[in-house]
């Protein structure tokens, strides 16, 4: 199986007002393939856990090697990512999307915070 992420990234100014003028707009064009042979599925959850981290169900548990990472957060959420065992804090708030080097797996999740969390994670184990 594979995971395809597409997409576009637009960068445009405000709507034109009286005070004013429309500038030139960017957009960046995206679609990346990840093939896995192991997945979490969509998870969504709420985490109600200001103080202490806490697992993530999937990466590192039924997925042990990630090589893609979808994340989105409903608010500042602190993410522990832990790569060739060194972990390593994030705050995300809003979307995250991380692709691991085939060397460098992603082998743990958790998370610190309140708010809902949905994510998905795929790897070749």
């Amino acid at each position: 199986m594979n995971t395809t992420l597409t997409g576009s990234l637009t960068v445009a100014p405000p709507t034109a007002t009286e005070t004013s003028v429309p500038g030139g707009v960017s957009v960046a064009e995206f679609t990346t393939v990840r093939p896995f042979a192991a997945q979490t599925g969509l998870i969504v959850r709420t985490l109600a856990s200001p103080g202490a981290l806490v697992v993530l169900e999937g990466p590192g548990v039924t997925v042990t090697q990630v090589f893609f990472l979808y994340l989105r957060t409903s608010a500042p959420i602190e993410i522990e990512i832990t790569q060739n065992g060194s972990p390593r804090l994030v705050e995300v708030n809003g979307l995250m999307i991380l692709e691991a080097d085939t060397l460098n797996p992603i082998t743990g999740l958790r998370a610190k915070g309140s708010g809902v969390i949905e994510y998905f994670a795929a790897g070749p184990q």
